[in-house]
């Protein structure tokens, strides 16, 4: 899944998420096109001073009381009451074992909102006619294959976090109640942890193909007319 011209281990050493990050951060398309038109050390940086303080951040910003608003807010209600069904099986009220003082519901609640608005957010940069242009270049030189191969992965992977975090929680408690408190724990908060990145990859891919199918389309369609 790497189209970089630069020598690189043998692909057996990675597992699958670490082939899919070496993709979308040090994989060189034709002409030296990136995924994200930036050096890969400049995302290595922006990477880890998102980890470190903007994690910390969402934290802070999802248990402002200003969530309880927005969740009542009628049009997100209902959305979420679709897309999201296991906000509504708690209240404001609830606290977990061991956190007695932590707002459970704000937190999904922002959670939920902070995810679409990233996924929202890496649509609404097509409108910049410079992301416009990076986003076809892309399109035209990567492998076509590839960019579909890495939608499938992280629209999966986004999908797969989604029903665990605010569809279902049953298989969670499922296996919390099989005794794997100490993994299962680990990997909820990675869950959580990497669930903003992921979104913004899967949404960033996603824009991509989207807007060179789109151009794909339109080319093909006005050769036809032409023809004619």
């Amino acid at each position: 899944m790497n189209d970089s011209q630069q020598n690189k281990p043998d692909g057996s050493a990675y597992s699958g998420l670490g082939l899919l990050f070496d993709f979308f951060f040090y994989s060189i398309g034709r002409h030296g096109v990136r995924i994200f038109g930036v050096p890969s050390e400049y995302l290595a940086m922006i990477g880890i001073a998102t980890f470190l303080f903007g994690i910390p951040i969402a934290v802070f910003v999802g248990v402002i009381p200003f969530w309880e608003y927005v969740g009542d807010l009628g049009p997100i209600r209902f959305l979420h009451s679709w897309i999201a069904p296991a906000i509504d099986h708690i209240d404001y009220q609830f606290r977990a074992d061991g956190l007695q003082r932590f707002p459970v519901k704000r937190f999904v609640v922002a959670s939920a909102c902070m995810v679409e608005l990233i996924l929202l957010f890496t649509f609404a940069t097509l409108f910049s006619q410079r992301v416009r242009k990076h986003a076809l270049l892309v399109w035209e030189c990567y492998k076509r294959e590839t960019l579909l191969q890495c939608l499938f992965a992280t629209g999966a992977i986004f999908l797969i976090l989604w029903y665990f975090l605010f569809v279902d929680w049953r298989p969670l408690a499922f296996l919390l109640d099989r005794g794997v408190h100490t993994r299962i724990a680990g990997w909820f908060f990675c869950a959580i942890a990497g669930f903003p990145l992921f979104t913004f990859l899967f949404g960033h891919i996603a824009a991509i193909v989207a807007l060179g199918v789109s151009h794909t389309l339109s080319r093909k369609l006005k050769g036809v007319l032409s023809s004619k």
